[in-house]
């Protein structure tokens, strides 16, 4: 029990001073405590989701992928074996180096995406104004309202 316990307080000691300093300066303007918390996660997240990326792909090269079943199953198992690969190895770095800065992901997207759309679906832009349609702004004097007789 004592083993444990210090295990643990060592654990702390290392890891405190690394994500203890809260100043600004991180990525997308957030302290740097919050950049390392988020490598930490994105890192656990791929490591222990990497394997979804090869029957994901498996599924997508044999729907989505312009191939006979045959030829989407064999392609998909070899890019899905690579990315799934990939994907582990980049979450196990990044669990191991969460305290190191550098925290932009390595990856993109960050964590496994799975979209059951075709690649070829073309997707509309979201407007960030929630749905609000802003006409383009007229340049020039406005023209005159003529009342109708």
């Amino acid at each position: 029990m004592r083993s444990l316990l210090l295990a643990v307080l060592v654990l702390v000691a290392v890891l405190a001073p690394g994500c203890a300093f809260a100043q600004n300066g991180g990525v997308n303007g957030q302290s740097r405590a919050f950049d390392c918390r988020d490598k930490l996660r994105r890192g656990l997240a791929n490591s222990a989701t990497g394997w979804v990326e090869l029957p994901y792909r498996v599924f997508a090269d044999t729907v989505f992928g312009n191939r006979s079943p045959f030829e989407g199953l064999f392609i998909g198992l070899a890019v899905g074996t690579a990315k799934s690969v990939q994907r582990t190895a980049v979450g196990v770095f990044e669990t191991a180096t969460f305290l190191i800065p550098s925290y932009e992901p390595i990856l993109d997207p960050e964590y496994v995406t799975l979209s059951f759309e075709p690649s070829t679906a073309k997707k509309e832009p979201q407007d960030p104004r929630a749905g609000l349609r802003v006409g383009q702004p007229q340049l020039g004097p406005p023209e005159p309202v003529h009342p109708k007789p």
